[in-house]
């Protein structure tokens, strides 16, 4: 039988922790192997996150490092356990799915009651119990936008007791309380807050940006092309075009950074629109609207496809 391996943490992280420390105690990859006898080759792959340590070599590298490295492991595991729900309440916003919404509160109850405190304080257990509370409000009815937002502003009142949507920016937001206020900034919409809604979304997006330069996700990277394109179709509402095809551009070129089809379609849609509507040639705007018709024939669903074709007629006179 094989040595037990660590688990429940982030390959990556663990990794480059761990290089970090053995740099800060200025040893070489030769130094280590010298002083625990591990080789150059594994340690090499662990620092690289291609392994996992196991716990005999974690061990080791404590006595090497004078570093108790079990003790930031269990700190990472706790770390990686809060980035699978953030990442699943990611994917909530992004997908608008109840049956989702439904099996995300029963996990998140059962992890609570199986951990305790042990990875997430009362506070934000309660805040993203009130965040789900406020999608399952909206999902049931999207007439209910009013009450959905008050479950997300009690979420961000939990730590900032006077807080004040008018002044988002002077607050340090938790990933919890950076997604409420990226929903409120959606819901602005429905009242055709459209300003409103775009300057918190852009205060959003460069968070957002800032975060995936340090730990890559791809539910990030989903959320962050779907602010853009957002925030596209709100300056689009406004009628201030060149801004609209800026922020279109820039979520088409997100979705070539991750090699991502994700929501590109729409995004070609909008920049189709944004050209037709600033009078340019039909030669410059029509091969977009091919682009996003032909994603749509191959992704689906077939009913969006023909949604976007009949506006697209109605409106612009385009018939593809």
């Amino acid at each position: 039988m094989g040595e037990k391996m660590i688990n429940g943490v982030n390959r990556h992280t663990l990794g480059n922790l761990l290089r970090s420390i053995r740099e800060t105690k200025n040893f070489t990859q030769s130094d280590v192997k010298r002083l625990v006898g591990i080789s150059e080759a594994t340690l090499r792959r662990i620092e690289n996150g291609e392994n996992l340590p196991s716990l005999a070599t974690i061990e080791s590298l404590t006595n090497a490092y004078k570093v108790d490295i079990l003790k930031i492991y269990t700190n990472l595991r706790a770390i990686n356990a809060y980035e699978v729900f953030y990442e699943k309440l990611d994917d909530l916003i992004i997908n608008n799915d109840v049956h989702k919404l439904q099996e995300v509160h029963s996990s998140f109850n059962k992890f609570i009651k199986e951990n305790s405190e042990e990875y997430f304080d009362l506070k934000e257990q309660e805040q993203y119990k009130l965040v789900l509370k406020g999608l399952e409000t909206y999902f049931r009815d999207r007439s209910n936008v009013k009450e959905a937002n008050e479950y997300y502003l009690k979420a961000l009142k939990l730590r900032f007791e006077a807080y004040d949507l008018k002044n988002y920016m002077k607050y340090d937001y938790n990933h919890i309380e950076l997604k409420a206020l990226y929903i409120l900034a959606l819901n602005y919409c429905d009242e055709e807050k459209y300003h409103e809604s775009n300057e918190i979304l852009e205060f959003i997006a460069d968070l957002e940006i800032g975060e995936i330069a340090k730990c890559f996700s791809s539910e990030k990277y989903k959320l962050l092309i779907k602010a853009l394109l957002n925030i596209s179709y709100n300056y689009f509402c406004l009628n201030e075009l060149d801004k609209s095809l800026i922020y279109a551009d820039r979520g088409l070129e997100k979705c070539l950074d991750i090699k991502s089809y994700y929501l590109m379609y729409a995004l070609f849609y909008r920049k189709a629109t944004a050209l037709l509507k600033l009078g340019k040639e039909k030669s410059e705007y029509l091969p977009y609207y091919q682009k996003s018709f032909m994603l749509l024939e191959i992704q689906g669903p077939e009913e969006l496809l023909v949604k976007y074709k009949q506006i697209t007629k109605t409106r612009y006179g385009i018939d593809l």
